[in-house]
């Protein structure tokens, strides 16, 4: 990992290869706990302290 790579907390994998895409960058606050993947290229994540569960997808780009 590189250092300006310290904070990241989620990678974007190709489920066909697992070629690293590239990390997750999610809006401040917003992505907390561990990423449940749903099989349809998005995922979830649970923020524990506001009670949120988040459903991503990556942005095309």
């Amino acid at each position: 990992m590189h250092p300006e790579e310290e904070g990241v907390r989620h990678w974007l994998l190709d489920a066909a290869t697992l070629e690293v895409r590239g990390p997750v960058a999610y809006p401040s606050g917003a992505a907390g706990g561990l990423a449940r993947p749903l099989g349809d290229g998005t995922w979830l994540t649970y923020d524990e302290e506001g009670g949120t569960l988040h459903r991503w997808s990556a942005a095309e780009g």
